[in-house]
């Protein structure tokens, strides 16, 4: 069953992203992953949300119909197996930040989507102005 509120919530917070995108993000290893194994997701975003207390983050991905660009929130779980990585070394979550760059790997489970690996990098999209930045200006 879909959880309305979640949904909602979850396209407005996207709708403030759509300046934060810097430029197209390649989605081909999406296509090749899921030609051979159909649970299997690929994807390139940006993370709007952690939730360590219920094992979930929000990632914004960009949706492309011609020039125009749409943000698309997707709901991500993660367990125990799930691999982070930033900046391609071995990471905890106390060192991921919002807005960061992110790949994530995964398959569907029971109709959620749950990352095997995770790699954000450090480096933020141009529009982005780190929050500790942001407040001393």
């Amino acid at each position: 069953m879909i959880d309305w509120r979640k949904l909602f919530v979850g396209g407005m917070m996207g709708m403030g992203l759509v300046g934060c995108a810097s430029q197209r993000q390649d989605n081909s290893a999406e296509a090749a992953l899921e030609a051979r194994d159909p649970a299997a997701r690929a994807f390139n975003g940006t993370i709007v949300s952690l939730r360590p207390i219920k094992t979930e983050m929000l990632i914004s991905k960009d949706e492309y119909h011609g020039r125009d660009a749409f943000p698309n929130i997707i709901l991500v779980k993660w367990d125990a197996q799930t691999k982070f990585y930033l900046d391609g070394q071995p990471t905890t979550l106390d060192q991921l930040r919002q807005y960061m760059p992110v790949k994530v790997k995964g398959h569907m489970r029971d109709g959620e989507m749950f990352a095997e690996t995770a790699s954000f990098s450090s480096v933020l999209p141009k529009n982005v102005i780190p929050a500790a930045t942001a407040r001393a200006q």
